[in-house]
């Protein structure tokens, strides 16, 4: 099964819920620490972006992607 592309996450202090968006199909809903989701979002090549209060995002920045 080849691995869905991470283009964004965005990361709820409330429930600390967690909102995958990939390059194609639909977005994922998960738990997780801010702290595993910033390392998460490290290793997907994201980088935080300003957002909503009580909220972290971050984004695959302009002209990324995988080769």
């Amino acid at each position: 099964m080849a691995e869905r592309e991470i283009v964004s996450i965005i990361w709820h202090q409330q429930g600390d819920q967690v909102d995958l968006v990939y390059l194609e199909g639909e977005s994922d809903r998960l738990v997780g620490a801010q702290d595993v989701v910033a390392e998460l979002a490290r290793s997907a090549g994201l980088v935080s972006v300003p957002s909503a209060s009580g909220t972290i995002r971050w984004v695959r920045p302009t002209g990324a992607g995988k080769s």
